[in-house]
């Protein structure tokens, strides 16, 4: 068996198999997950698949990838934790339209957040 490093350095080689990729979502290591939801060009089943993790940290992964499509984001944007909806909140690469729902948060600090993203873009 490999240690969870060896599998985490696996996990960002670019050159791994898309089945490769498959085992390694279903990696028990949290961090070995969230490695793979943080690859660019990462395929929609791939993400779709991490989107519904139980780690708050790699579904914020998923909503930080440049690939998640919006249907995805929106979806993530709702999330039950509060954790994964403020890292959305602070990302200035997120559409417009999903901050603007992240400004109506519940959670104050969420809302606070998205607001402060969203000014950004208005001084901008």
């Amino acid at each position: 068996m490999m240690s969870w490093s060896l599998t985490y350095i696996k996990a960002g080689n670019r050159d791994v198999s898309g089945e490769t990729l498959r085992n390694l979502a279903l990696e028990e290591c949290e961090n070995v997950r969230r490695r793979i939801a943080e690859r660019p060009s990462l395929p929609l089943e791939m993400l779709e698949l991490l989107s519904h993790d139980p780690s708050s940290e790699v579904r914020s992964a998923v909503a930080a990838n440049p690939e998640t499509p919006q249907k995805l984001l929106l979806r993530l944007a709702l999330d039950p934790s509060a954790d994964v909806r403020f890292s959305m909140a602070e990302n200035h690469h997120l559409p417009r339209a999903i901050l603007d729902v992240l400004d109506t948060d519940e959670n104050a600090y969420v809302k606070w957040r998205a607001h402060v993203t969203l000014d950004d873009f208005r001084g901008s």
